[in-house]
This record gives structure tokens, C-alpha cells and sequence, in this order.
């Protein structure tokens, strides 16, 4: 089963980003129009001293955030923010929780690129890097929805150039932008058949304007969050012996000319 993460640890990322800010480069207000003032100090470390009280503010954290940084998995390549490889990765783990969850193969998930909001670097992988990533608690949903409502969906996401990676699906895209075609589990959706499709708590309440989820019948609530998958999903990894390598079918929108299913 999948484990939440503390909500301790969200209470240190917070303390963290504090810090950050605090000890950040103080600035003044310009005059409304004007370029802000900035200016250069040479500080000698020599001089520098620790505070007592900072220090004993974040004592108790220490053991959690060196938790936190210790390294789960590797990864192979860098993943950008905005990479249909790392839109794809996140797919795929949300499709593969939400099968463990409901105790049976989900056919298909997607998010959305607006909620991943940090890269994956290549190297070593730590639940303070999949925190960057995935910041929100979202859990993941898992929708019953016909052949119809499916493709309904889909004509939602084919002109949006790629802004909801898909799992499990193919959206094959028509010169004009509209959908040409639908595919899950590599084969043509059939209107009067039934699919599960996985995706966030958000996604499904409407999410970055998805109308359309207002007419489709309420979604199985699964409780896992998301980024919860993504660090077990490195973590089983590890235990494999394996890297989380970029997936090697990352383009699911595709044109008329060229079709991979996934």
C-alpha cells in the first residue's frame, strides 16, 4: 500500500522555503516606474556568525530534512518541467497507482503540465526533489466513463498541444488541430465500451478548465496522493535494481502522418 507522506514534512518544506526567503537579499521599493536600486556588498566570511535562535529553530528539523535530500533512486536524463517525458513519467505512475489501489488494471491516466511545477535533473532522486515537483497534495481519482464520454474528453485535449500527458492512451491529432482519433490500450475506442481513466482530485472537481468533468459520473476516490506514487514509484525502482529512465513512448499526441501506440 501506498504510504502518505507526514504532513511533518510538508511543515519543513515550508520552514525551508521561510528560511529562504528570509535570508534573502533585502531590497527597498522604487518609486512606481523606476528600475529597482541594487547594489553589490563584499561580505568577509570571517565575519559572519551563526544566530543562536535560527539555530535552534531549525534543530529539531535537521534529522527529517537530511531525510528528506537522502537519495531514493537515480535518475538517467534530465526531465524538464514542461517535457512531454516527464508528463509521460507522471502518467504512467498515476496510472500504475491507481490500478494497485483499486485492485485492478486502470486502462489509461493523465495530468495536467500545470501542476508539475519543478524538472527532474538526472542524477540522484530524493523525496525533496519529487516535493518540487508535484508541491500539491492532489490524490488520485479514477473515472468510469464510456467510449463517448471518453472521446469527448479526448476532443478536449487534442488542440491543446500536448497540455495534459496522457498513460495508456494515444490522441492521434487532425491537420486543423481537432481529433482524428482515439486509442486505448492501442486500439480504437469503442463508443459503447467502458474505460477507467485515472487522474488527479483536482482534475476531476473542473481543474485548469475542465468543464467537461461536470458531466461525467463521480469518480472513485482512491486517497493517494500523487506525489506519494511518484516517490514510491522511485523507490520501487531502486529496490529493482533499475534508474528512473525518460519513457521511450513520451509522444501520445501525434499527427495523421505517424501513430504509436503506447
Amino acid at each position: 500500500m501506498l504510504r502518505l507522506l507526514p504532513s511533518r514534512f510538508s511543515s519543513v518544506f515550508l520552514l525551508l522555503a521561510g528560511l529562504f526567503v528570509a535570508g534573502g537579499c533585502a531590497h527597498h521599493d522604487a518609486m512606481p516606474g523606476t528600475p529597482p536600486e541594487r547594489e553589490t556588498v563584499a561580505v568577509d566570511p570571517a565575519v559572519l556568525q551563526g544566530d543562536a535562535r535560527m539555530e535552534a529553530l531549525i534543530a529539531p528539523y535537521a534529522p527529517e530534512v537530511a531525510r528528506l535530500k537522502a537519495p531514493i533512486g537515480t535518475a538517467t536524463e534530465d526531465m524538464g518541467r514542461g517535457s512531454k517525458e516527464l508528463g509521460a513519467w507522471m502518467a504512467d505512475v498515476v496510472r500504475e497507482a491507481a490500478s494497485r489501489a483499486v485492485g485492478e488494471p486502470v486502462d489509461a491516466a493523465f495530468v495536467n503540465k500545470g501542476g508539475i511545477r519543478s524538472d527532474l535533473p538526472a542524477g540522484p532522486v530524493s523525496v525533496y526533489t519529487m516535493m518540487n515537483i508535484m508541491p500539491f497534495d492532489n490524490e488520485i481519482d479514477v473515472l468510469t466513463l464510456s467510449g463517448e464520454q471518453a472521446i469527448a474528453l479526448a476532443e478536449v485535449f487534442a488542440p491543446q498541444n500536448g497540455r495534459f500527458p496522457l498513460s495508456g492512451m494515444t490522441i492521434r491529432v487532425a491537420a486543423d488541430g481537432s481529433l482524428d482519433e482515439l486509442l486505448i490500450g492501442g486500439a480504437p475506442v469503442v463508443a459503447s465500451e467502458t474505460y477507467t481513466i485515472a487522474t488527479s482530485n483536482y482534475l476531476t472537481g473542473g481543474g485548469d478548465q475542465l468543464d467537461i468533468m461536470a458531466t461525467f459520473p463521480a469518480p472513485r476516490t482512491t486517497s493517494v496522493r500523487i506525489r506519494d506514487a511518484m516517490i514510491e514509484a522511485a523507490e520501487r525502482l531502486t529496490a529493482e535494481g533499475r534508474t528512473l529512465d525518460p519513457p521511450t513512448d513520451a509522444d501520445r499526441y501525434l499527427s495523421e502522418e505517424a501513430l504509436v501506440t503506447p
